[in-house]
């Protein structure tokens, strides 16, 4: 499930990005691309449509990525932290040594 989830997240991931290049913000974008000005879809209308998409993948990213981390959380259910599962078990018994130096 979660492999599917990733793979969704990707294709969010990649739509949001050619969404947001296609969006007419000057003359960096890659707007220019669909031709000359006799496009059906030309002006307002095509804002409206492109800014409706990047609102409607942005919000399928959130909770896309908030279901995985749900699904990664549940799925490796520890109470350790992240040190203590790095840190070898030898070493959870050893005190700290203190030198004096003042000799």
């Amino acid at each position: 499930m979660t492999t599917f989830l990733l793979a969704v997240q990707i294709v969010i991931v990649l739509s949001l990005v050619g969404i947001i290049l296609l969006q007419k913000n000057g003359s960096d974008s890659l707007a220019g691309l669909s031709g000359g000005g006799h496009n059906v879809l030309s002006g307002r209308s095509t804002t409206n449509i492109l800014t409706k998409a990047t609102i409607i993948l942005a919000i399928c990213f959130i909770f896309n990525s908030l279901i995985i981390a749900k699904l990664v959380n549940t799925s490796h259910k520890t109470n350790k932290s992240l040190i203590e599962s790095i840190a070898p078990e030898s070493n959870k018994n050893k005190k700290l040594e203190v030198l004096d130096v003042t000799e």
